[in-house]
């Protein structure tokens, strides 16, 4: 399973200090007029599923958002579980 990695970078040019604003407030700022700014791709990639899982927990989610496991691998939910008696 292949997914993908898209890295943007944002510059922005304003006459007082971002401080903690969002992307969504630079954006409404940018688009309204109070600073300028462009957005520059920077990598476009695509990555293993190993690698996908690992970036999960960076970006603050779990592996299991794509239904895989800490180690990359497919989460099948539709399998049935066996009972063990």
């Amino acid at each position: 399973m292949t997914f993908h990695r898209k890295v943007f970078q944002i510059e922005v040019l304003s006459d007082s200090p971002l401080n903690d604003m969002s992307l969504e407030q630079i954006n409404y700022a940018m688009s309204m007029g109070d600073c300028i700014g462009r957005e520059v791709e920077v990598s476009d990639e695509e990555i293993t599923s190993k690698q996908c899982a690992k970036l999960c927990y960076e970006l603050g989610s779990e592996p299991e958002f794509f239904q895989l496991s800490d180690e990359g691998s497919p989460i099948d939910y539709e399998t049935p579980t066996k009972k063990i008696e």
